[in-house]
């Protein structure tokens, strides 16, 4: 429980997870747009 509560608060690997995690969001959205301006 210690080792995951720091490993979350370490700011290099909690915005690398946000970021992704962002990123993934971003991309699902986009490729929804785009398959509503196709039809």
């Amino acid at each position: 429980m210690q080792t995951s509560g720091t490993l979350w608060k370490q700011p290099e690997t909690g915005l690398f997870l946000r970021s992704a995690h962002v990123i993934e969001a971003g991309m699902q959205i986009l490729m929804f747009f785009l398959a509503i301006a196709m039809v």
